[in-house]
């Protein structure tokens, strides 16, 4: 039996690389890559971590000294100042799983980042996306509107759900997971 395409099998803590791939688009700001993928790391030991670089090669220099600290990672060197578009399409046109979760490398992953039942919602829904909103490191004190959005396709046409919105809540390392 199959869910959403995806084989019944779900997520868990030693699969998760099987469903999801986490895609880093960096620009000049290796200590906020160091920062990223340190999370990750930290809660996703085996997930598969794919970054576009598109900085000046000094600093291409010191994300991939970075990087090579780390497995299950693959740096992809783009021309000077490709732009995010251009980084986020190679990095899911490299994308081999299922689910893609796009990250910038300013954001951080949490203890309350919960991937895997994101993968798995999306595995036993109709829904092809599962969105959050998050805030910069430089405005962790701000606040910000919550919401979880997903949506799915009728007739190829993407139809928007916004559920559980809590206002005024101050948020921090809330993540966006997307096929």
């Amino acid at each position: 039996e199959r869910y959403n395409g995806v084989s019944k099998e779900l997520a868990n803590k030693q699969n998760i690389h099987k469903f999801l791939t986490i895609g880093i688009k960096t620009f000049l700001r290796p200590h906020c890559l160091k920062e990223c993928i340190e999370s990750i790391r930290k809660y996703y030991k085996n997930i598969q971590i794919l970054v576009a670089d598109d900085s000046t090669d000094d600093v291409k220099k010191l994300n991939k000294d970075i990087i090579d600290n780390f497995n299950q990672i693959r740096l992809f060197d783009l021309p000077y100042d490709s732009g995010l578009s251009e980084g986020r399409n190679h990095l899911v046109s490299n994308t081999k799983t299922p689910y893609y979760l796009v990250l910038d490398d300013s954001r951080q992953l949490s203890e309350s980042t919960d991937l895997i039942s994101m993968v798995n919602f999306l595995i036993t829904s109709e829904y092809n996306l599962v969105a959050g909103i998050c805030s910069d490191r430089s405005e962790e004190d701000s606040h910000y509107t919550k919401q979880f959005v997903s949506y799915r396709y009728v007739d190829d046409i993407p139809v928007v759900k916004t559920k559980d919105i809590i206002k005024n809540e101050p948020i921090i390392n809330e993540h966006l997971i997307a096929y």
